[in-house]
């Protein structure tokens, strides 16, 4: 039997996902999530679809239950739009997929499948890399803290926020940071990659977000910059740290807002771009802080 929890889901939501779910040969049931029970191989789900949307991190001490009682049933998240600090808290703590409401019952459907497909080539087995879902032509690692550090960029990549990864030199960033490009919904769009240090830095606004005709002496026509290239793709900023402070303003404000402005338009420029930095100030620390989802990694 093919049974799925459905816990902190309200009632109207709830039972548009059970009659989809039921025609598909799902059994759904309410967990409550503060009341979670110690599971026995019977009663284990096939997966875990919980709602952190009124709780935020508060919520997700489910997830951290079910991790410890149920580590390898696929538990699905469901945040709210404006909760991408939390999306990137339920990916750490092991949620096999985040979905921002509002989801339609088949979404939810597809997304189960997914998770169900994925299974069979977990992330999760520190044993044998060839046997896990990472891209063995990346990499190839028995080390229990390079394959979990993997297996949160495997997590990282399926949501769609900013990522910092912090190290030293010669460590390997780009190649993570092409992993997570490759294991992105962008994986078939432009990845544009930008040298922060390569580019003198009262050059660097124009390299990035471009200018109009007349911005500047010489300016004889426009030219778009490296954010507009990579819309809808991934732009990859090496030696982010390097960044001029006005710039990184700047940079906050595409973050922010998906928009910014050309040197000498009128108007701003609307980009759908995820962000990739790669640092090596600060090297030694993980952490996570706003929006953002950070990885460190060392020699």
């Amino acid at each position: 039997m093919r049974r799925i929890w459905l816990s902190g889901i309200g009632s109207s939501i709830a039972s548009g996902f059970t009659g989809t779910l039921s025609s598909h040969g799902y059994v759904t049931e309410d967990v409550p999530t503060d009341n979670f029970r110690t599971l026995r191989q019977d009663t284990t789900p096939t997966a875990i679809v919980m709602s952190v949307v009124d709780t935020g991190l508060h919520g997700l001490n489910f997830l951290v239950s079910a991790r410890k009682a149920v580590p390898r049933i696929p538990v699905l998240v469901l945040v709210g739009s404006d909760q991408a600090k939390v999306a990137v808290e339920a990916l750490k703590l092991g949620a096999t997929e985040v979905c921002v409401m509002p989801v339609n019952p088949a979404d939810l459907l597809s997304a189960l499948r997914k998770t169900q497909d994925n299974q069979r080539t977990s992330v999760t087995e520190p044993e044998n890399s060839r046997q896990s879902g990472l891209d063995t032509a990346v990499f190839l690692s028995r080390s229990p803290s390079m394959l979990e550090m993997w297996n949160v960029a495997a997590r990282v990549a399926r949501s769609d926020v900013p990522v910092l990864i912090l190290g030293e030199s010669g460590v390997g960033k780009e190649v993570l940071a092409r992993f997570i490009q490759r294991h992105s919904r962008r994986a078939d769009k432009p990845l544009v990659k930008v040298n922060c240090a390569a580019v003198p830095g009262d050059l660097l606004e124009s390299e990035l977000f471009g200018y109009d005709r007349g911005a500047f002496t010489g300016a004889i026509g426009e030219k778009p910059g490296k954010f507009e290239l990579a819309n809808g793709g991934c732009i990859l900023l090496d030696e982010i740290g390097e960044m001029a402070p006005h710039l990184q303003a700047k940079l906050l404000h595409v973050l922010e807002d998906g928009e910014f402005s050309r040197l000498g338009a009128k108007w701003p420029t609307k980009v759908d771009v995820r962000v990739l930095g790669l640092t090596t100030v600060n090297c030694g620390k993980r952490f996570h802080r706003g929006n953002s989802a950070a990885i460190c990694i060392s020699a």
